[in-house]
């Protein structure tokens, strides 16, 4: 598939000092690697999107059963881990 492509003077000039620089042997390898770039950030976002959702549902229900604690409880656990790493950091 044959495609045209026009480039603002500045992505124009970005994909001129990539393939000047050597590590692309063409504009097409550039835009080709860019393109390939997107979509596995694209595929990222999608699949941190879901696993964030997944743990919303958790939460909520965690929540909806009571499975809550207040953020005095929240401190005292994460000043427990705080002390066990450097009690563990240090004990070395």
């Amino acid at each position: 598939m044959r495609m045209e492509i026009r480039l603002s003077p500045e992505l124009e000039a970005a994909v001129e000092r990539g393939v000047a620089s050597g590590r692309y042997a063409s504009a097409e390898e550039y835009v080709a690697q860019a393109v390939e770039m997107l979509e596995e950030r694209a595929a990222w976002r999608e699949e941190t999107l879901e696993e964030q959702r997944a743990g919303l549902e958790a939460a909520w229900q965690e929540a909806e059963r009571g499975e809550i604690f207040s953020m005095d409880e929240a401190r005292r656990g994460m000043e427990q881990m705080k002390a066990e790493w450097k009690a563990g950091r240090y004990a070395k």
